[in-house]
């Protein structure tokens, strides 16, 4: 009979850490997300440019608060992303001796970024994800056969809904960058203020 106690109190509590290390498991881990951006950019007395494309990729983690989910579906915690890189193409029509002409400018971003996020289960493997987050990041941009440069913090914030492994999310972003011609000691050239505006839509990898 005690010999059959201990057995059941074993297999219960195998049962018990098996099921706690599922639900452990199942909540967000390490991200990749590979993405699409549409980017604005504007600036004084110079008509908004809009992107032709832009893709992104990121990584990062997501730490939780505390261990067990509130009310048994949502959990606070803090999103690192130690490497995000942005990457926007703008094709530009001009009038050159009354010929029409194509340039391009190229831009990229990287940069990392923290900040509070909640996780909501609302059942299975079904999640949903927001965040809001600190962005320093540092912008190069490529125009008319210079390159500039410049550094800017701004704050992104989304939203993803993942099944498992995968998912699909969608993040906003807006920062001014007042860049400057780099490798040129004397008298840089720099560009009027920009303001620069987009989104992003993304898929999400969860290890």
């Amino acid at each position: 009979m005690k010999k059959g106690v201990i057995l059941l109190l074993i297999t219960l509590l195998s049962a018990s850490l098996c099921f706690a290390q599922e639900r452990r498991d199942n909540w967000r881990r390490p991200y990749a997300d590979i993405g699409f951006s549409s980017t604005t950019m504007s600036s004084k007395d110079i008509p908004d440019l809009m992107s032709n494309y832009g893709v992104s990729f990121s990584v990062g983690r997501t730490l939780y608060l505390h261990n067990r989910p509130a009310l048994g579906i949502f959990r606070q915690g803090l999103d690192v992303t130690w490497f995000d890189i942005n990457y926007t193409n703008y094709q530009i029509m001009s009038m050159a001796y009354s010929n029409l002409e194509s340039m391009q400018y190229e831009q990229i971003e990287l940069g990392v970024h923290i900040g509070p996020s909640i996780t909501i289960r609302p059942s299975g493997k079904f999640n949903i994800h927001g965040y809001i987050k600190y962005s320093p990041t540092i912008s190069s941009l490529y125009a008319n056969d210079n390159i500039y440069g410049c550094y800017t913090p701004f704050i992104t914030q989304g939203v993803s809904v993942s099944w498992g492994k995968l998912g699909v999310g969608v993040e906003t972003r807006s920062f001014e960058c007042h860049y400057k011609e780099l490798g040129v000691k004397n008298n840089p050239e720099a560009i009027d203020p920009t303001t620069i505006k987009g989104w992003r839509v993304f898929a999400t990898f969860v290890f």
